[in-house]
């Protein structure tokens, strides 16, 4: 939602307002993310990783923007007659970001010869700057909904000066991702082995602070993911969280079927055939469906490849694999549909 839009949920759909109480149109907005941005990747704090980072964040900042030798920025709309008009740059920030700021200004300055001034965000719609039409304001925000920066944004706007923002959404659009994964197999947890399984992958990404205790915890056996026998007599496989999605699908043949709802935190579902009969198939899809995060939603994408077709790139987290040669097929969970649905271990 944007400022001042309202949203009215039933248990059909949503009707977005204005303001004013006007219906508007909302079209639904695709976020891609990989679960590996949200894991400490195998390093001690995120703070350290991020140092470690740093050569590939300046690559995939500074490689769309070289093309032929030449710096090109396609997506400002700064021309080459205004940007001769400046007089003064201001770069806006909070935390770490105003940080950012203090470096922007010494290359800035340099290579431009422009005056720049760094000011946290906090202060700068009280310290009435000089702005005006020869006056540039970067904005510079991990999330790009600070309200001290979205203030100061618009106190530039405000004034007539021209305003930049850099914003970077994905670290926020990621973690909530992560946590969607976890909240997504927790929904799917039965026993204290799935519990701890969680917890053990909470504390690795540092969600959860690592338990101290003088008593040697009791060594819990893997939890088992879920079992079902299709109308055909297959056993169907389905798994309750990342480390068992990664035990059933490494565990596989190549020649057993695997399915998982496309781009959405989901199970992995096994099918133990070579042979797929398609009244199983569409059974196993709709576990994969009603199994995933889409299980609310209508017509879910399910992708369904061989095992044969799936690897598991080195550094990922916990059920996280890249497949191939996929067939799609588009199910509307139905929990009425998965109770029909043999189960044989919960």
């Amino acid at each position: 939602l944007n400022d001042g839009e309202m949203v009215e949920f039933t248990a059909g759909h949503a009707r977005f307002f204005d303001a004013s109480g006007a219906e508007i149109e909302k079209r639904p907005e695709h976020i891609a993310w990989e679960m590996s941005a949200a894991e400490k990747g195998g390093y001690s704090h995120f703070m350290i990783k991020e140092i470690h980072e740093q050569p590939k964040a300046l690559r995939a900042t500074l490689n769309p923007r070289l093309k032929n030798g030449r710096v090109v920025l396609d997506d400002l709309s700064l021309t080459e007659e205004y940007l001769r008009s400046l007089r003064r740059i201001y770069i806006v920030a909070c935390g770490s970001a105003y940080y950012v700021g203090c470096l922007g200004k010494y290359i800035l300055e340099k290579t431009c010869r422009i005056p720049v001034e760094p000011v946290l965000a906090s202060e700068f719609r009280y310290s009435d700057p000089v702005l005006g039409a020869d006056t540039l304001v970067i904005i510079i925000s991990q999330s790009g909904e600070t309200a001290d920066t979205l203030a100061a944004l618009r106190e530039a706007k405000a004034r007539g000066a021209r305003t930049l923002a850099a914003e970077q959404k994905a670290k926020t659009e990621q973690e909530l991702a992560y946590l969607e994964q976890m909240e997504d197999d927790l929904r799917k947890c039965t026993d204290a082995a799935g519990l701890a399984e969680l917890r053990s992958m909470l504390e690795s990404s540092g969600h959860v602070r690592r338990a101290v205790s003088r008593v040697k915890p009791r060594k819990e056996a893997p939890s088992q993911p879920m079992k079902f026998l299709s109308c055909d007599g297959i056993e169907i496989e389905v798994g309750k969280n990342a480390l068992q999605n990664e035990r059933l699908t490494m565990g596989a043949r190549g020649d057993e079927l695997w399915l998982h709802a496309q781009k959405m935190p989901g199970s992995h579902v096994l099918v133990h055939a070579a042979d797929v009969p398609e009244t199983t198939l569409e059974e196993a899809a709709m576990l994969a469906a009603y199994y995933s995060k889409g299980v609310r939603s209508a017509q879910v994408p399910i992708d369904a490849t061989l095992r044969r077709y799936i690897k598991k790139p080195g550094g990922t987290p916990a059920g996280f694999v890249i497949y191939t040669h996929q067939r799609t097929l588009y199910v509307t969970p139905d929990e009425a549909a998965v109770k029909k649905i043999r189960c044989i271990r919960e």
